[in-house]
């Protein structure tokens, strides 16, 4: 295995560090987190179909970290053909970016971003707390 510096590898280093008690407070705390950011982004969608609100979903995201969480939206069911190319396909394209980042004949309607930014500052404070009461859990026996 090759040396890795730098911040994500010590973070790395001290992630395997901890004992598994700071691992299982922070996974849970962090899926809490995804869900609660999720039922946010819920809230933001402006969508008469319901489509897009749907498909707003979290994930565990184990290749990433043991307590990372994927939070995504759109897919197959925000996903369909626009306009015939010059070339005569119709390339298929997912709406909830077009909702997120707007088009040439819309305007961005985000619900992703903002959401994210409102919440990271308590997520962070919370994430934390979690780490500090794991630790303080595991050295108290």
């Amino acid at each position: 295995m090759p040396f890795l510096s730098g911040p994500r590898a010590r973070a790395k280093r001290v992630m395997k560090a901890l004992p598994a008690a700071v691992h299982k407070r922070l996974e849970s705390q962090n899926a809490a987190n995804a869900d609660e950011l999720v039922e946010t982004m819920k809230g933001f969608i402006d969508d008469k179909t319901g489509k897009l609100a749907s498909t707003v979903k979290r994930e565990a995201a184990p290749e990433k970290s043991p307590i990372a969480q994927r939070v995504s939206a759109g897919g197959a069911a925000t996903t369909k053909a626009v306009r015939k190319s010059k070339k005569g396909n119709a390339p298929l394209y997912d709406y909830a970016n077009a909702n997120e980042y707007g088009t040439e004949d819309m305007a961005a309607q985000p619900f992703f971003w903002p959401a994210w930014r409102l919440k990271r500052r308590r997520f962070k404070a919370r994430m934390s707390r979690a780490g500090k009461k794991g630790i303080q859990e595991a050295t108290s026996k």
